[in-house]
């Protein structure tokens, strides 16, 4: 199988900022609206300054995780090659995740609504120790796939010749060993039939 390194589809960092954006906007609508009930109504609320410096601290927290989108996404790489799935992240603490196809037990495919739109969504792929329980965490997400059935099966096939590949080695000594004996019983009873 030839080696493949790919990265996630640009329409994932654009997900990424909607939902950003998205969470952004109900925690500015939460924290401003008793202040602008104040402001524009009249309406007494004794918590609309602690609200708002809330709000503002709310959004000197929020800004440096927009910026840091791009850069996670930049990060994100993977590779498929003979032996594993690889995938490698982060932006200040790096990781790299090699998931051998013989480890491999479950695929899954994800997709959020966003994902959905634009046409994308994340595989999983699960091992018997990773996750400990059916449900847990993924040893490897592989973020933004456009053509998700055709990298499933992709890696479902270099599962199924690695299986191939691992039992013919498996079953090789067992075969060398049936052909001594069978050899072994040919000679012995070649010798019987002589001494008749």
């Amino acid at each position: 199988m030839n080696e493949v390194t790919f990265g996630p589809e640009k329409e994932l960092r654009t997900v990424w900022v909607t939902v950003w954006f998205i969470y952004y906007c109900f925690s500015m609508i939460g924290g401003i609206s008793p202040w602008l009930a104040e402001a524009v109504f009249g309406a007494q609320f004794n918590g609309s300054i602690p609200t708002l410096v809330m709000t503002i601290s709310f959004t000197l927290i929020a800004l440096p995780f927009l910026a840091w989108i791009p850069a996670y996404y930049r990060s994100l790489e993977y590779r498929i090659d003979s032996a594993a799935v690889r995938g490698k992240r982060g932006v200040f603490w790096k990781r790299i995740v090699t998931v051998p196809y013989g480890k491999i037990t479950n695929i899954d495919i994800t997709q959020g609504p966003l994902q959905r739109a634009y046409g994308i969504g994340n595989l999983h792929l699960q091992t018997a120790g990773a996750a400990g329980s059916q449900g847990g965490p993924a040893e490897l997400v592989i973020y933004g796939v456009r053509d998700l059935e055709g990298l499933k099966e992709t890696i479902m096939n270099s599962i199924a010749s690695v299986k191939v590949t691992e039992e013919e080695r498996a079953g090789r000594p067992e075969r060398e060993t049936l052909e001594l004996i069978l050899g072994e019983l040919s000679e012995i009873r070649r010798l019987a039939g002589d001494r008749k």
